[in-house]
């Protein structure tokens, strides 16, 4: 074989998750589907943040990185894991070394510097520069799928369906509820004996897709499920396994379009010293110190064409649900526009800072933002 050729299929390896462990199982992705998702959850969660970095031509969406990137051999995933993420121990890094987030921290400062001195379009460039390069939170969770538990399996004897354990991602609306029911059922409900099903409901807010969660319920009472023997025997995902590997600071950097990439070097801050973008769910955290402004302006010069150029190679994980592989495969177009327009909103917005429905609240950066959109819609 021809080096050239096995370098080529070196690299190729390197970019792609270790899927040793799930070779022989297919449809293990738990997808939502509008309505009601009965769903049993089972053992403790994997906390994952991504970037979604791709264009929507659904959404009119240029992305963050040119077309060119997600093109060829060694293309890059429409969503990847944030470089500030440390998946091995779930928690934020000290050392800060994720482009996005980097290009985050300094349009956040950009907005403040600027404050009543933007005009209207600036201002919508940078919010929308904002949102798009905030990270993704979720929790990859096994489940049981009470509408359909099995998964297909193959073996010697050709494929089968199996019951089997499928993945789920979960996000922020979602999380809230169910970190609702832990607390009002005292329990945890996702052990296998004192566990309850759940409600995941995925709607839809005008916007884009929504989802709560409730208690499935017995009279007055949250129904008790038990795993059955066989349900106890079946053997789980591993959840970090499938959160994939990291794409490195430079592939990103090359990948990304002239006018961000032009952002994110004209800063002459100390980026390894600021903080996290945001506080994680439910992890401890000071707040977040802004990135000083780029040494050239308060904000970020208007877009400008992008000239396209090839990626060095990377590592790819997988997309998100919500986006977000089997592990799951990289998406079609359409799939991945739909899947960016689940993930697209950086917040929900309540319209209260106190509202105890809403407790995580507390922790967001978007308060003031939040409380006038609120005020705005509704006439207030």
């Amino acid at each position: 074989m021809a080096k050239s050729t096995m370098d080529k299929l070196a690299r190729v390896n390197a970019r792609l998750p270790d899927t040793t462990a799930f070779t022989k199982q297919r449809d293990i992705f738990y997808k939502f589907e509008n309505g009601d998702n009965i769903v049993r959850l089972v053992g403790e969660p994997f906390e994952v943040h991504t970037h979604w970095i791709a264009p929507s031509k659904k959404r009119k969406d240029k992305g963050l990185c040119i077309e060119a990137a997600f093109e060829g051999d060694e293309a890059l995933r429409p969503q990847i894991n944030c470089l500030d993420w440390d998946l091995e121990t779930e928690s934020e890094r000290e050392e800060k070394t994720c482009p996005i987030c980097k290009i985050w921290r300094i349009v956040k400062q950009a907005l403040a510097d600027g404050g009543d001195r933007l005009n209207e379009k600036d201002k919508k460039y940078l919010e929308e520069l904002r949102s798009n390069a905030s990270y993704t939170f979720a929790l990859k969770w096994n489940i049981i799928d009470r509408r359909d538990p099995f998964i297909t399996e193959e073996g010697e004897d050709g494929e089968k369906r199996v019951k089997g354990f499928k993945v789920a991602n979960i996000g922020r609306e979602a999380f809230g509820d169910l970190r609702g029911i832990f607390t009002q059922l005292d329990r945890d409900i996702s052990d296998v004996d004192d566990g309850v099903d759940v409600n995941i409901i995925k709607g839809f807010n005008g916007v884009r897709p929504c989802y709560s969660a409730q208690a499935v319920m017995e009279g007055i009472q949250a129904k008790l499920t038990p795993l059955t023997e066989e349900e106890r025997q079946m053997e789980r995902q591993d959840l970090k396994r499938l959160a994939g590997k990291y794409v490195s600071a430079e592939d990103i950097v090359d990948a990304l379009h002239d006018e961000y990439r032009s952002i994110y070097e004209d800063d002459d801050s100390e980026d390894g010293e600021a903080e996290a973008k945001e506080a994680p769910i439910e992890v401890s955290s000071t707040p977040p110190k802004s990135a000083a402004p780029p040494k050239k302006a308060a904000k970020p010069a208007p877009p400008k064409k992008a000239a396209k150029s090839a990626p060095v190679e990377e590592e790819t994980p997988e997309p998100e649900p919500e986006p977000e592989p089997e592990p799951e495969p990289e998406p079609e177009p359409d799939k991945a526009e739909e899947k960016a327009e689940e993930a697209s909103s950086e917040w929900q917005c309540f319209g209260t800072c106190d509202d105890a429905e809403h407790p995580e609240c507390v922790k967001c950066l978007s308060l003031k933002d939040c409380v006038a959109k609120y005020k705005k819609d509704h006439g207030e």
